[in-house]
């Protein structure tokens, strides 16, 4: 029988403005458990532009200075990676052996093709967010991937080999084991981990 030690578990992480939803699933793939959920922060309460770095003022809006985005982008990064190795350091503890990362997102835009100003501040701190995560996986040496929220349920599906209503299924149990909430953000985080764990 295997060390606890050599059981595999990975991270799924739904990214939000200023913060994620974390799940951890334990291995293998097939019968996976789930360990916890987390919200993680991914901004810093004493440096205010961490939260939305690329906005001044938002009604009207106002975009944010180019030093003021970098402060900003420099505190959630910071922040990011410790929340990262928080979360890998409690999985060490626990005797599990972090096998990857998913970063789950709303839409990967191209800031290039949007006009409004305001708008192309949300999608970048969109991006911002889901950088630092990887920043903290790379500080973490943690394989990432990055998955749209929309095609989770079918990446799933195809990865995993179970329908979506067996999918659908099995993130309810997940549900029950971890409590409230459950809404769609702790479902596309576990989705992520699952994908994370059979990679």
């Amino acid at each position: 029988m295997a060390s606890r030690s050599s059981t595999p578990a990975a991270l799924g992480l739904r990214v939000k403005t200023g913060r994620a939803i974390a799940v951890a699933l334990a291995g293998p793939a097939a019968n996976p458990r789930i360990l916890f959920r987390r919200e993680v922060p991914l901004c810093d309460p004493k440096v205010p532009e961490s939260r939305q770095p690329y906005h001044r003022a938002i009604m009207p809006f106002v975009p944010a200075a180019t030093e003021a985005a970098a402060r900003g982008r420099k505190a959630a990064e910071r922040v990011a990676i410790a929340g990262v190795r928080a979360l890998m350091e409690e999985l060490h503890c626990a005797g599990y052996r972090p096998a990857g990362m998913t970063l789950v997102v709303a839409s990967n835009p191209d800031v290039s093709r949007i006009g409004s100003a305001h708008v192309r501040a949300h999608a970048l701190e969109g991006i911002l967010f889901r950088e630092v995560l990887e920043a903290g996986a790379r500080a973490c040496r943690l394989p990432v991937q990055v998955l749209l929220e929309r095609e989770s349920l079918a990446r799933a599906s195809s990865r995993l080999r179970r329908t979506p209503a067996q999918l659908q299924r099995s993130l309810a149990k997940f549900g029950k084991q971890a409590g409230r909430p459950w809404r769609t953000v702790e479902k596309s985080a576990t989705l992520g981990a699952w994908l994370a764990l059979s990679m």
